[in-house]
């Protein structure tokens, strides 16, 4: 579904709705339960556009512009 998601006992990365969805625009959404690196890599407008990747175990965000 498109909400945020629950408290879980378990830290979850995921994607399949982009972060501007919950008003960021191009940065990954964290809470202590879950990280959302979607910032829409397959659209093109001003709240979307970056393709997002993250390292493990680090948690470094590596961001580049749409190409």
């Amino acid at each position: 579904n498109r909400q945020i998601p629950m408290p879980s006992p378990y830290f979850n990365i995921h994607g399949h709705t982009p972060t501007d969805y919950f008003g960021l625009t191009n940065i990954p959404y964290q809470s202590n339960f879950h990280l959302n690196i979607d910032t829409g890599a397959c659209y093109n407008t001003t709240t979307r556009g970056k393709l997002t990747a993250v390292l493990l175990p680090d948690f470094k965000i590596y961001q580049q512009e749409r190409l």
